[in-house]
């Protein structure tokens, strides 16, 4: 009878679970055995824990941050990766035995801790299945059974792992002496080879093979895992990535969300303005039949009566405030909140819906900043509306741009140079329908002015 040999099973159980037919008695689980040169004799007494190699191609996220927090730490621990390692500057090639010289522990799984037991460096057995931490006398029995894979022991937080490699390094560098001395020949690939021959007792399993055939087959090993271990790293990448995606969908649908709660302010603002414009319209209206009765009463007086009255009058009249002082000084107040807060006015509810136009006046050649209000359009160009509120002419600032169409605007975080251009049919209708979709007093600005169509002009960056 044959002798069966398992190898590169997780577990002994799963090697005999998945060895339906064979005879327990006739079987041998190889495991993965450590090549006879990475073997010392004489493993040196490790004082601190200074510098670290971890061999891993899957380091879990919290034993990553464990370890950037020792790096980053008062005693600014060393720590260096050989395997495929996802943000960290790492080198990936097969285990040498002079990659775990200079360093005082080794954090891996699988094989490598055979490799590291062999040559006496401390082992934290921990990878994306848990881990027993630093291996001992009292784990070290199960963790072998799991092939060293890390499986059956759970896993810790960073902050336990930091807790972990620093406090329990002492007590595991003393053990990895002990488990050295007990278990380095038995985890030595000759050892493993003679093994197997005598279990077979001469028969045709048990044969022997040549150097090559030796050195075949530990190639064919070593490709194999790397194999697994770049289909491994894939996976974690592709996880990585499709977070990644989530994370940027998310961030669209909330950048959305903030857009369409800024276009209802929008429309609210253009909504309070048209409202104010409208008053300040009716404002207009009442001051201007005050000041026309005021005219029929002073007809009516004699003169000599009507100038001592003036006379009485002039202190108060001379200083007495008039609607374009108002307005001005409303202006005023408007242009110094809108430079100060970058474009954005609360004032009168007017939110970001303002620019402050530039204007040189067509008599007195000095130049008019008046805020008004502007929709910017898709192609880079604004829409402002010559409404006046609905008086029936125009406001002055039309007739500067009519006369000088090349001007400038302040945005609130930049001063544009643009040309103004007033709109005709049938340009003028979908200009006209953008203001009173927006701001539905515009409407009723039209009404008033009567037999005056509201210009619109447009304003195109030069």
């Amino acid at each position: 009878m044959a002798t069966s040999m398992l190898g590169g099973m997780q577990t002994e159980g799963d090697a005999v679970e998945g060895s339906e037919g064979v005879d327990g008695e006739r079987m041998l689980v190889f495991g993965n055995p450590a090549p006879d040169e990475f073997y010392v004799d004489q493993p040196e007494r490790r004082g601190s824990l200074r510098r670290i190699l971890v061999v891993s191609n899957h380091v879990p996220p919290e034993l990553l941050e464990a370890l950037d927090l020792l790096q980053r730490g008062d005693e600014q621990i060393e720590v260096e990766y050989l395997g495929a390692v996802s943000g960290r500057e790492t080198v990936q090639k097969i285990a040498e035995p002079s990659d775990f010289d200079g360093f005082d522990a080794v954090v891996t799984i699988g094989k490598t801790v055979q490799y590291a037991l062999v040559r006496g460096v401390p082992v934290f057995c921990y990878d994306r299945f848990g881990g027993p931490g630093w291996l001992s006398a009292e784990n070290f029995a199960e963790a072998r059974a799991a092939n060293f894979s890390g499986r059956g022991f759970g896993s810790l937080t960073s902050a336990e792992i930091v807790e972990a490699l620093t406090r329990g390094f002492a007590g595991a560098a003393e053990c990895a002496l002990a488990l050295h001395a007990r278990y380095a020949r038995e985890f030595l690939l000759s050892e493993a080879l003679d093994r197997l021959g005598r279990s077979g007792q001469g028969i045709h399993s048990a044969r022997a093979i040549s150097d090559d055939q030796l050195a075949a087959y530990l190639v064919n090993q070593k490709v194999m895992n790397g194999l697994v271990n770049t289909v491994e790293a894939r996976t974690q990448t592709n996880a990585f990535l499709e977070g990644q995606v989530r994370v940027e969908t998310a961030r669209v649908q909330s950048l959305t969300e903030q857009n369409e709660v800024a276009a209802s302010q929008l429309d609210a603002s253009a909504s309070q303005n048209a409202e104010l414009e409208q008053q300040l319209a009716e404002t207009t209206a009442e001051l201007a039949s005050r000041a026309a009765e005021n005219e029929q009463l002073a007809a009516r007086l004699p003169r000599a009566r009507l100038g001592r009255l003036a006379r009485r009058l002039w202190p108060w009249r001379r200083h007495r405030p008039t609607l374009e002082s108002i307005m001005s000084n409303f202006n005023d107040q408007i242009i110094a909140e809108f430079r100060a807060n970058n474009g954005t006015v609360t004032t009168a509810g007017f939110g970001s819906s303002l620019v402050l136009l530039h204007s040189l006046g067509v008599k007195s050649g000095i130049e008019r900043v008046t805020p008004v209000m502007s929709i910017a359009r898709p192609d880079g160009t604004w829409l402002i509306a010559a409404s006046k509120a609905g008086a029936p002419e125009n406001p002055a600032w039309y007739a500067n741009l009519k006369a000088k169409p090349e001007t400038s605007i302040e945005t609130g975080s930049d001063t544009v140079p643009v040309v103004a251009e007033e709109l005709t049919d049938p340009e003028y209708d979908a200009g006209w329908a953008e203001f009173t979709s927006r701001a539905p007093g515009f409407a009723d600005y039209q009404v008033k002015a009567g037999s005056r169509r509201i210009p619109v002009i447009k304003l195109s960056p030069r």
